[in-house]
């Protein structure tokens, strides 16, 4: 992250990001997982829930592919129970969901999307 560029704008919105280390850019399956999971189960609570994610990764430099971080985020998010939460845990100590993440991101990358967020404005004449 140049701060010429993506820092400087955040700067304008309130989002504080933290230069990188050479290190700091981590995997992110299972927090995309953890939103799968979140947008099939409890969809009023999902993109509150990534603004979380964003802010864990992008300002505090948060492993979010590591469980702790993602529970962390949850009891941030104030919403779930502590009986959901185990139930996500658990969800997350599993294989499941793997298969269709990896799909997902396979079909971003046939499109051209090689980084998140992305946003893909379109204009229409009609």
């Amino acid at each position: 992250m140049e701060d010429s560029g993506i820092i400087a704008a955040g700067k304008e919105i309130g989002i504080k990001f933290k230069k990188p280390q050479d290190d700091w850019v981590f995997p992110t399956i299972n927090a995309h997982r953890l939103i799968q999971y979140v947008q099939k189960h409890h969809v009023e609570s999902s993109s509150e829930l990534m603004d979380i994610l964003f802010v864990l990764y992008f300002e505090h430099t948060k492993n979010i592919n590591t469980l702790p971080v993602l529970i962390e985020a949850l009891n941030l998010h104030g919403r779930f129970t502590q009986e959901q939460i185990h139930s996500i845990e658990n969800y997350l100590k599993s294989e499941q969901g793997v298969e269709e993440v990896e799909s997902l991101y396979r079909h971003a990358l046939e499109n051209g999307i090689t980084d998140v967020p992305h946003f893909t404005i379109s204009k229409s004449d009609n």
